[in-house]
């Protein structure tokens, strides 16, 4: 689709409908791994790492985005 980027918008919005499986790298998610991997992964990286790190910890990539906007709003 013309005009959606990384497809973060797009991702949202499986995210919204209800599908627990797709990884929506925003710009907070972005942030907070930069100050966890200490550089700036570019968007197709950041989505393997975070498909990485919920496979680790056995979780859907709703609940690891939940938990990381969790862990940084106030």
């Amino acid at each position: 689709m013309p005009g959606h980027g990384q497809g973060v918008r797009l991702g949202y919005l499986w995210m919204l409908a209800g599908n627990d499986h797709t990884i929506k790298p925003d710009r907070m998610v972005l942030r907070w791994m930069c100050i966890a991997l200490d550089r700036a992964p570019a968007m197709p990286e950041a989505r393997n790492l975070l498909a990485a790190g919920r496979g680790q910890l056995e979780v859907t990539p709703w609940a690891l985005d939940h938990a990381i906007w969790s862990s940084i709003s106030p």
